[in-house]
C-alpha cells in the first residue's frame, strides 16, 4: 500500500472541509434535529469502538465532531480485527500512521449521502497524487462499496452529516481492485484475464501499488457493440493477440492523466506504442487509428495506482481495424483465394496505396485462378515491377462503386498512358451481370472495405488497346464490322500494336451506330457490306491519326492530317469537317487506351 505523509494529508483535508462545507446544513440544505454528532455517536458505540480508537489517532474526531457535514462508512469492530488480521497487526496502534489515516480517510465522504443516494462514484477524503480516491457503490438488493463492503445500518443522522455501518473496512484500490468491483466493467476484468500470458499477468500488473497508470476503460455496453461488429459472442471468441493489443492501446505510457492534464490536440502514446489524439470539445473524447472520436462518460476515478477514464466506445487500433474492419489491401491478405493478388500488391508496393483508410477506391480483384491462367505457370513475381505496376492499376478505379451504380459506359482506372497523367479507361458492360472490358466477369461483388468496394473477377484485365474498345462497346459494333471485315486491311492488327511499335499512338474518331445507319440512308443502301472496299478503306483511314494521342484538350483549330484525307478541326465548337463539307460532331472524348485514344462522333467522314 503507498505510503503518504500523514500531516500534510490531514492538513489538506482540514482545509478541503473547511472550504467545501456549510456550517450546519446537510448535502441536501436540510438541518438535523438530532444534536449529537458523529464522533458523539461513534464514542458511545461499542460496536464501534476499533474505529473510533482510529479516528482518535489519526486526529480525525475533532472535525467529525464539529459542523462540517460528512457521510461517513464506518467498519464495525467485526470489520476492523478481519482488517488487522488481514494485515498481520495485532492492535490499531501497530497500523503505521500513514496507511491507517488513508484508510480511515477512505471512508469519508463530504456531505450528507443518504442510503438511497448511495450509488455509482463518490470521492473519499483519501488521497492519491493530491487526487481525491474514488469510492463504488453498488445499490441493488443491498449496498455495497467497492464490492467487500455492506452496508449493515444505514441512514444513522447525526447534526453533521450521517452514518453508513459497514461490514468490512474499506480499503484504497487499486486499479485492479476497482475494475473487479465496478458492475459496468465486467467485461474488461474477462479482458485483463484474457489477455495475461505467463510473462505478463495483467491482473497483477494493475494491483501494483508502486506502479502508476493512466487506463482508458470501455463499458460493458461499448464492448457488447464491438462483439456485435465483429459477430463474436464475447471475449473468449476473439484471438489472445488481438486482445492483447485491444488492452494495450487502452493504456497509456503517462501516469495518472487526469482531465485536468489533459489538453486539445494533445498526442498521447499507448503501451502498444500507437498514438491516440485528445480532443476537447464540448466533451472529452480520444481519437483512435481510426479517426473516430470516443467519448469519456466518467472520468477521473482516482486509485492508489492510476486513474481510470470509462469510454463509450472501444477504441480501434491498427490491429484492431486491419482485423474487424480491414482496408482493401487488409481484405485481401485475409481472402486466400486472392492470394496471388496479395503477393503482387505487395511487390509492386500498391499494397501501401490500398492500405490507406483516407483513400477511396475500387478494387477489381483477379482470383487465384484468373492469375494461374493470366501467368501461364510463371510466377507474379517473375513479372518486371513496372509492367506489373500498370497491370495492377488497371485494376483500381478511384472512389468505391457498388455494382449497383455501374452502367454501360467507360470508367477510368489508376493505370496510366505510357507515362503521362491520362487515366486508361475501362469499359463496363451491365446487359449480362458485370464485365470489364469485354473479358473479366464479376463473380463476388460489393465487399466491403474500409476504404473502398471490391468486386471479385474472374480474369485478371490486361490493358486495353483501341482495338479492344472497338470491340468491346456495343455502341461502335458498326465500326468494329467495318473494321474487320474481309476486303479492309487488318485494321485489327493495326490498333492493336503496342505503343513505341509500329505508328502507334493513334487517336481514332469512332462513329457511333447511329452514325453508320445515318450513312447507309444518305448513300441508299442496306447494309454496310454494300460499300465497295476502297471507298470504305479510305473512309476508315480517315478516321485514324497516327503517331499522335490527341485528347480534347490537346486538340486545335485547322486542318488535321489522317491516315486518308485530311479533315477539319473545330476545337471551339467541337466538330470536325471532311473534305465534302460533312460535319461531325464529337460527342464522347478521350476513351484513353494504352496505344492511343478514342473519341465518338455522330457521323462518318468520307473520302472526297
Amino acid at each position: 500500500m503507498k505510503k503518504n505523509n500523514p500531516l500534510l494529508i490531514l492538513s489538506f483535508v482540514l482545509l478541503f472541509i473547511f472550504a467545501a462545507c456549510s456550517d450546519d446544513e446537510t448535502s441536501n440544505g436540510e438541518t438535523p434535529n438530532n444534536t449529537e454528532t458523529i464522533a458523539d455517536f461513534i464514542s458511545n458505540d461499542s460496536e464501534y469502538s476499533l474505529l473510533y480508537e482510529a479516528i482518535v489517532r489519526v486526529g480525525l474526531d475533532i472535525s467529525l465532531d464539529g459542523t462540517d457535514n460528512f457521510t461517513l462508512l464506518a467498519p464495525n469492530n467485526a470489520a476492523f480485527e478481519e482488517f488487522l488480521a488481514a494485515e498481520e497487526y495485532e492492535t490499531i496502534s501497530q497500523v503505521p500512521l500513514q496507511i491507517l489515516t488513508n484508510v480511515i480517510l477512505n471512508h469519508l465522504v463530504v456531505g450528507n449521502i443518504s442510503s438511497s443516494n448511495l450509488q455509482g462514484y463518490l470521492n473519499s477524503l483519501a488521497e492519491d497524487q493530491e487526487n481525491k480516491l474514488t469510492l463504488y457503490a453498488s445499490n441493488n438488493s443491498s449496498i455495497t462499496i467497492n464490492g467487500n463492503a455492506t452496508v449493515t445500518a444505514s441512514d444513522i443522522n447525526r447534526s453533521n452529516g450521517v452514518v453508513h455501518g459497514v461490514n468490512a473496512v474499506i480499503v484504497p484500490l487499486t486499479i485492479n481492485d476497482m475494475v473487479q468491483a465496478v458492475s459496468e466493467l465486467t467485461i474488461f476484468a474477462e479482458l485483463l484475464e484474457a489477455a495475461s500470458t505467463d510473462l505478463v499477468d495483467f491482473n497483477e500488473m494493475l494491483s501494483n501499488d508502486e506502479a502508476t497508470f493512466t487506463i482508458l476503460i470501455p463499458s460493458n455496453e461499448a464492448f457488447q457493440d464491438l462483439f456485435n461488429f465483429m459477430g463474436v459472442s464475447g471475449i473468449n471468441d476473439i484471438p489472445a493477440p488481438l486482445l492483447r493489443d485491444i488492452l494495450n492501446y487502452h493504456i497509456i505510457n503517462v501516469s495518472n492523466l487526469q482531465t485536468t492534464d489533459l489538453e486539445d490536440n494533445q498526442t498521447l502514446i499507448t503501451r502498444s506504442e500507437e498514438e491516440i489524439t485528445v480532443t476537447i470539445d464540448t466533451v472529452l473524447a480520444f481519437l483512435d487509428a481510426a479517426g473516430v472520436p470516443t467519448e469519456v462518460t466518467t472520468s477521473n476515478i482516482q486509485t492508489i495506482n492510476g486513474v481510470v477514464h470509462v469510454l463509450e466506445r472501444v477504441l480501434r487500433s491498427e490491429e484492431v481495424l486491419d482485423n474487424i474492419d480491414p482496408t482493401i489491401t487488409g481484405w485481401v491478405t485475409l481472402e486466400p483465394t486472392l492470394s496471388t493478388l496479395e503477393t503482387a500488391l505487395r511487390v509492386t508496393g500498391l499494397d501501401a496505396l490500398l492500405d490507406d483508410r483516407n483513400s477511396d477506391y475500387t478494387l477489381l480483384a483477379p482470383n487465384n485462378t484468373a492469375f494461374s491462367e493470366f501467368l501461364q505457370g510463371e510466377d507474379v513475381d517473375d513479372i518486371p515491377v513496372d509492367i506489373l505496376t500498370d497491370l495492377l492499376l488497371n485494376h483500381i478505379v478511384l472512389g468505391g462503386t457498388a455494382s449497383g451504380d455501374l452502367t454501360n459506359g467507360y470508367l477510368s482506372t489508376q493505370a496510366l498512358y505510357n507515362g503521362t497523367t491520362n487515366n486508361l479507361s475501362l469499359y463496363v458492360d451491365t446487359t449480362n451481370g458485370v464485365v470489364f472490358n469485354g473479358i473479366s466477369t464479376v463473380l463476388q461483388a460489393d465487399i466491403p472495405p474500409a476504404n473502398g468496394i471490391i468486386h471479385m473477377v474472374d480474369a485478371v484485365i490486361t490493358l486495353p488497346t483501341l482495338l479492344t474498345f472497338a470491340t468491346v462497346d456495343p455502341n461502335l459494333n458498326s465500326l468494329e464490322s467495318a473494321f474487320t471485315r474481309d476486303d479492309q486491311p487488318n485494321y485489327s492488327a493495326t490498333l492493336s500494336e503496342s505503343i513505341g511499335t509500329g505508328n502507334t499512338p493513334f487517336t481514332v474518331w469512332a462513329p457511333n451506330n447511329a452514325a453508320f445507319d445515318a450513312l447507309l440512308l444518305e448513300l441508299g443502301l442496306n447494309d454496310l457490306s454494300e460499300i465497295d472496299g476502297a471507298t470504305l478503306t479510305a473512309s476508315l483511314n480517315t478516321h485514324i491519326v497516327a503517331q499522335a494521342n490527341l485528347r480534347s484538350e490537346d486538340l486545335v483549330t485547322g486542318t488535321l492530317s489522317t491516315l486518308g484525307d485530311d479533315i477539319t478541326v473545330n476545337a471551339t465548337e467541337g466538330t470536325l469537317t471532311d473534305l465534302n463539307g460533312r460535319i461531325s460532331t464529337i460527342q464522347e472524348v478521350n476513351i484513353q487506351a494504352s496505344n492511343g485514344v478514342m473519341h465518338k462522333i455522330d457521323m462518318v467522314l468520307l473520302p472526297l
